[in-house]
């Protein structure tokens, strides 16, 4: 139980370090060899309809992802702007742990 306390805590500590907004519920990934030595995720994935496009951010659904020079960023599985991103369409964000910007965002829309 209390390992299991303890992993929440430390999942809950990295999202809100890393994924600023209300309501933030990013999902674990990639578990495993190669994560963090307590077994934590490697990264945190935010799925759902992008509802703003800022200068250095993107929302998806109501988590505030921060983006950087080095965040890749694609649209359609094309590499774009961030300004390309589009309110409403599906988009993703990965972020590693630890880390103060995502290292990818994409989205899909007509």
């Amino acid at each position: 139980m209390s390992k299991q306390l303890g992993y929440g805590l430390a999942l809950l500590a990295l999202a809100a370090a890393v994924v600023c907004g209300p309501a933030a519920t990013p999902a674990p990934a990639d578990r495993g060899p190669g994560g963090p030595s307590n077994g934590g995720p490697r990264e945190i994935r935010v799925e759902g309809t992008i509802t703003a496009v800022g200068a250095a951010s993107v929302t998806i659904k109501t988590t505030v992802v921060a983006v950087n020079a080095a965040t890749k960023i694609e649209r359609n599985g094309v590499p774009v702007a961030l300004s390309a991103l589009r309110v409403g369409d599906r988009g993703q964000a990965r972020i590693p742990a630890g880390a103060a910007a995502a290292s990818k965002v994409e989205s899909v829309g007509s």
